[in-house]
């Protein structure tokens, strides 16, 4: 274990069991007295039939309903989501979904709980629209989060 210890630590001046959690002798070092405590905003922004499964309820049994051009039809992702739809009504669900899955009200369950850092995972194609995406245009914030959100 100590030899572990050696070889992970590459700087002379950090001490892995320090109280302070500090390179001691780093002008750039802060003494870090908060815990973090987090949550994961999964499936807001990044939709996944495993977090979000009502979302792609609607696209149960579409080889019968569709035969051949179900693939086309079928929905296992965002980008998948928006194709299967169109522009349109992908934009029409997502919306309703950014505004719902997670509210004002929630973020601030959260911070009355204790919550100080929150995971939201986003996608490139918020950033750098593609053929297919409902967003049609590049994020310039997240929707639903107010501007300057701090815990």
């Amino acid at each position: 274990m100590s030899s572990l210890r050696r070889t992970s630590t590459s700087s002379e001046n950090f001490r892995p069991n320090d109280a302070n959690q500090t390179c001691s002798s780093d002008r750039h070092a802060t003494p870090f007295n908060r815990q973090v405590r987090g949550a994961n905003l999964g499936g807001w922004l990044v939709l996944e039939p495993w977090i979000t499964p009502t979302l792609f309820y609607q696209f149960l049994s579409t080889q019968q309903r569709f035969g051949d051009k179900a693939p086309e039809k079928t929905a296992m992702d965002m980008y998948t989501f928006c194709t299967a739809l169109g522009k349109e009504e992908a934009n029409r669900q997502l919306r309703i979904h950014y505004e719902t899955w997670v509210t004002e009200s929630d973020l601030k369950e959260m911070a009355e709980a204790g919550v100080n850092s929150l995971r939201v995972p986003v996608g490139d194609w918020m950033f750098n629209p593609y053929e297919g995406n409902s967003l049609g245009a590049p994020a310039t914030e997240l929707p639903g989060v107010p501007h300057g959100a701090s815990a």
